[in-house]
């Protein structure tokens, strides 16, 4: 095996459960362990009861310089995946042509990595390296699923307008006009735009039919027009849940307040008043929890492009107030957000910490922690482990009691653990090196 040293990790899988998985195989692609899964046609065995996290990292050579490369399709790459701490599959992923370490362009499903590219007119669909299935036209996919022994896709042509919705390379659904609209690539283990609802794929398109743009709710192949009132200005996103249609709309009256329309009632969302830096919506989608319907809305930033993204809890309530937080997922399960200063929009209290070369400062809201709330923290990275020790501490000031620290990579040179000896500390991977 070559001397690889560089791991950038770009996917994770968490708390995978392999009793879930049904189509399992036996006779394992190649360079893939026993923990294997079924490609269409392949023989279903009853997986190992188990649970275990996933890595899927991009790995260069111990000697490459990101700053001094001037041609970094040709690097010799590869993809990693990790189960656990274990190595379990490598897949060549260097040069310009086949495999490309991009991260919308590989995903992890059921500890399995499931990749795509153009070549020539064809979209290829590859599992652990090797081919799947292919078909005619270069699409970019914007949605991807596994459902028992088959895979769903859902592209976009390259081109311009066109999209398809497949099983196993073969469409189910295509429209040439079609426009696909909302958040999300398929990539890093996520759907993107196809979603569940309740065992069924859905996804909402655009098409301009003669003069007149038209909106798409399509369930399992199955289309049927939405129809919007004449106010309705925009449509950022379309969902199915329970069956019923859920909408995220601006109307001429809202402006650039986005409004939630489910359920037969509307409610109205956003702020009283904005930045005059920003100045226009974007990135909005619902997002489903155990305990309603939480809406993400984004704002684009006149200067430098950036986006401001506020988070309303399903009775309107403003949760937090951030940038970057366009891959925010909720699984029902209470979330409390660490910032840095000036992140957070209510009462908060705050921690410092030591950096190199001075002091910096984080948050939370002084309702995020309940007194002897158990609280697991988890981060991507741990260096020197100053930063996770000031969130500790903010924790224990709220009366919560830290029982684990989580975290994807652990630069163990650095000796985080040391700082945090009185905790239960736990990485996916870790690396020797500084």
């Amino acid at each position: 095996m070559r001397n690889f040293a560089l791991l950038i990790a770009l996917f994770l899988a968490a708390a995978l459960s392999c009793s879930d998985n049904d189509g399992w195989r036996a006779d394992a692609p190649r360079g893939f362990s026993e923990y294997g899964g079924s490609a269409p046609g392949g023989n279903a065995v009853t997986p190992p009861k188990d649970t275990a996290i996933f890595t899927l990292c991009v790995e260069y050579p111990a000697d490459y310089d990101w700053q001094r490369d001037s041609a970094p399709g040709m690097a010799d790459r590869a993809l990693v995946l990790f189960r656990g701490q274990k190595r379990v599959l490598e897949i060549d992923a260097g040069g310009t042509e086949g495999i490309r370490p991009d991260p919308d362009m590989n995903r992890l499903c059921r500890g399995q990595v499931y990749s795509d590219f153009n070549a020539g007119n064809s979209t290829v669909i590859c599992l652990n390296g090797q081919e799947l299935f292919r078909y005619e036209g270069r699409e970019m996919l914007m949605g991807f699923a596994v459902r028992g022994a088959h895979v769903y896709t859902l592209g976009m042509a390259r081109s311009g307008n066109g999209i398809s919705f497949r099983k196993d390379g073969e469409a189910l659904l295509e429209d040439p006009d079609g426009v696909l609209r909302g958040h999300g690539t398929a990539g890093m283990g996520q759907e993107g735009l196809l979603k569940d609802d309740g065992g069924a794929l859905t996804f909402w398109y655009e098409a301009t039919v003669g003069n007149r743009l038209r909106r798409y709710m399509v369930t399992d192949g199955m289309k049927r027009e939405v129809e919007l009132e004449s106010y309705v200005k925009k449509v950022h996103e379309i969902r199915s849940i329970g069956g019923e249609t859920a909408m995220l709309i601006s109307t001429d009256a809202s402006r650039e307040r986005p409004v939630l329309c489910y359920g037969g009632s509307s409610m109205q969302l956003g702020r009283d008043s904005y930045p005059q830096a920003l100045s226009s919506l974007t990135g909005c989608r619902i997002i489903p929890s155990e305990k309603g319907l939480y809406v993400l809305e984004g704002h684009r930033f006149t200067v430098g492009q950036k986006v401001e993204h506020c988070l309303w809890d399903p009775s309107g309530k403003l949760v937090l107030c951030c940038e970057d937080m366009a891959g925010l997922m909720m699984d029902g399960n209470e979330l409390a957000l660490v910032r840095k200063k000036g992140k957070l929009p209510r009462e908060t209290v705050s921690a410092s910490y030591e950096l190199e070369y001075g002091t910096a400062e984080i948050e939370m809201h002084t309702d995020s922690i309940r007194r002897g709330q158990k609280v697991i923290l988890i981060d991507d990275l741990i260096a020197t482990g100053g930063t996770i020790e000031a969130a500790a501490k903010l924790v224990e000031q709220l009366g919560g009691e830290v029982v684990k620290m989580i975290f994807l990579l652990e630069l163990a040179g650095l000796k985080g653990r040391e700082k945090l000896s009185g905790y239960d500390v736990a990485s996916v991977v870790s690396y020797e090196g500084k």
